[in-house]
Parts: C-alpha cells; structure tokens; sequence
C-alpha cells in the first residue's frame, strides 16, 4: 500500500475509503443461512467448532451437523448444543455429507465449514456481502489460525500454499 519510501500508492486510498466506515460492514439484508458442518471421528474439535458457530453475529442462520459415522465422541457432543440439527449417516465421505447437508438446507445460502475450525463472529457477514454486492455464485475467504493454536500447527498454516492461502 505504500512504497519503500512510506508514501501512500494508489491503492492505499482505496483501501482507506474501504475501512473508514464500521466493520464489518452493514449488509442491505440478511438473508437465512445454512451452515453446514460435516463432521467424522471430530471429538477433539467439534466442542470449539460449535461454540463458535454458536456467538455468530449474525440474525438468520441455521446449523445442520451431518455426522459421517463418527465412531467417538461427536454425535454426543454435537447434541449438547440444542440449537444444531443433527443429521447421522453412515460413512460415506465428505462430498457425500456435504451433499445431504445442502440437501437439508432451509438457507437461501448454504455455507460450509470443517468441524476442526473455530468461525469469527463476523464470518457469516463477510462471507454473505458478496452476493448482495456483486454477481458471484460463490463466495469464500483466508484460513486464518486462531493465535492458540500450537506452533506447529501455526507453521503449517503459514506455510506456501498451506491453509491460509486457501
């Protein structure tokens, strides 16, 4: 955004413009959403990925846990989140699991996220904006790692063409 020199390139001003009003930025609707989890032997992070989709900031979204034939602890943690409707299926994949979720979507936008991820409050907004706000049939965004996560695991997503990069 700027040069070696700290003065501002063009895009700078652009990008200021960009985020001088509130963030995230307000959407002219909110249309329902279906987040879809599709989730397979996901004990060890399927708590952190429901509470977090849980303190979305978000008014209208649904959802939909498809549990792939976990043979652990995920369908039952999974059900101490009341607000989750809980889909089981035998293993059949993921593309599989994707597919019965959508299919139980009541969301004008089905969004789809991995049970080892833990969501920003604001995801659903920034991930929604582009459809009222241009011609896109698809919308998506970083991987971005929560700073707790261990050094390894905060390598790995730094690395080229690893996680984040998505």
């Amino acid at each position: 955004l700027v040069d070696r020199d700290r003065r501002p390139k063009p895009a700078f001003y652009r990008v200021a413009q960009r985020y001088n009003g509130p963030l995230p930025p307000p959407l002219p609707r909110y249309p329902r959403v279906s987040v879809v989890v599709c989730a397979y032997n996901a004990e060890r992070t399927m708590e952190a990925c429901l509470a977090s989709l849980e303190a979305l900031d978000y008014p209208d979204y649904e959802v939909i846990v498809v549990n792939d034939g976990s043979r652990d602890r995920t369908l039952e943690i999974a059900e101490r989140f009341p607000y989750c409707r809980i889909i089981s299926q035998p293993n059949k994949g993921l593309s599989a699991a994707r597919n019965v979720g959508a299919e139980a979507a009541t969301g004008e936008i089905v969004a789809y996220t991995d049970a080892d991820v833990r969501v920003d409050p604001d995801w659903l907004t920034y991930l929604v904006q582009p459809f009222l706000t241009s011609d896109v049939v698809g919308s998506g965004g970083p991987n971005i790692v929560p700073p707790d996560d261990p050094f390894v695991a905060q390598c790995v997503a730094r690395a080229p063409c690893g996680p984040t990069h998505v």
